[in-house]
């Protein structure tokens, strides 16, 4: 099927135990997995949104997620969102296609839809992350545009791309979660089901509530 005027959206993830090595919990595969749940339920929340794609090197993400799972090599977030995008146009969608990373468990769908509604007005978009140096999301308009630089300092490497940052009050958008104290903030925001249901079985995260 060809999608041409919703959004398709690549969502890259590491592998579940090697991720979120900044948070200081026992759990982080757990914590991975349920930012990335909620994540997706927001996804499937949004009128705009189309296909969505997972790409990750973690085989098991195929046995959790009902989402197509493009298994990738591990060799960097760029590479992952280059195998999603060629993996959505083989499948006929030459339209408008974001990136959203997985560490967003705040994500509000109305946010969200905001910010892509306005992400159809520039060739190319992108939301930093709450610093400000980072990058939580990116959009072209079209598939073929969809080119990245994630990483520290991405924000700036995406405006010497062309980018442009997208300007709305969208903290759930802008939280992205990486310490404790990140997840404290994204709390106060109002994290999905899959976190919440994960802090309230998780003693130790008493300071993050």
């Amino acid at each position: 099927m060809t999608y041409c005027s919703e959004w398709a959206v690549i969502v890259p993830i590491r592998q579940l135990h090697a991720g979120k090595s900044r948070l200081e919990v026992t759990t982080r595969a757990d914590f991975a997995l349920a930012f990335l749940c909620d994540v997706m339920t927001a996804l499937n929340r949004c009128s705009q949104v189309g296909p969505i794609v997972v790409v990750s090197p973690d085989p098991a993400l195929e046995r959790i997620l009902d989402y197509p799972v493009v298994l990738d090599d591990a060799s960097g977030l760029d590479e992952a969102v280059e195998a999603g995008r060629q993996f959505i146009a083989e499948r006929g969608h030459i339209g408008p296609t974001a990136v959203i990373l997985p560490d967003l468990p705040a994500i509000d769908p109305t946010e969200l839809g905001a910010m892509l509604t306005l992400a159809r007005h520039v060739d190319r978009g992108f939301v930093p992350d709450a610093d400000g140096a980072g990058t939580t999301t990116a959009t072209a308009v079209r598939n073929e545009l969809l080119r990245t630089a994630f990483g520290e300092g991405s924000a700036c490497r995406h405006r010497r791309l062309g980018y442009r940052e997208i300007r709305l009050p969208m903290p759930t958008l802008r939280r992205d979660v990486d310490t404790l104290d990140d997840l404290g903030q994204a709390v106060t925001l109002g994290v999905g089901a899959h976190t919440a249901s994960l802090l309230r079985k998780s003693a130790p995260l008493a300071a993050a509530k």
